[in-house]
């Protein structure tokens, strides 16, 4: 449980990386303050452990829309083009529906609460197909 700020919270605070990892790094302190070294450790291997299986597995990659440019540029010399073809939800709850295309071609489609994480949708769709052959 973390206690924030009724602003912080009303801002999504609750949602927040930063704030998130912060906490976590309090409890790794707490642990390895009133357990010890070994303990601490078990704690952060176990809490991370799915984390560290797409680590070694190389699915740790997130930014498919770099991915994605590499690629196109380093065979059709051009990078995608994002293009938004739908939004849905009211103004503080929306949708987007993104296309990731080169040369007017849909490479991927994707789905997601911001333009940003559509577009990744969309470029992770796009290096599937390709990888795919």
């Amino acid at each position: 449980m973390i206690m924030m700020s009724t602003g912080e919270e009303a801002s999504g605070g609750r949602k927040r990386l930063s704030i998130m990892a912060d906490a976590f790094e309090a409890i790794v302190a707490v642990i390895y303050l009133d357990c010890g070294l070994e303990a601490a450790r078990l704690f952060v291997l176990n809490a991370l452990e799915s984390i560290l299986k797409d680590i070694e597995k190389k699915q740790h990659i997130r930014d498919y829309k770099t991915l994605l440019q590499e690629h196109t540029q380093g065979i059709h010399k051009k990078a995608p083009l994002y293009v938004v073809i739908d939004e849905q939800g009211a103004d503080h709850d929306k949708t987007f529906t993104v296309e990731a295309r080169l040369d007017n071609i849909i490479l991927g489609s994707g789905v997601g609460k911001s333009k940003k994480q559509a577009e990744q949708a969309a470029a992770l769709q796009a290096l599937e197909k390709i990888e795919k052959g």
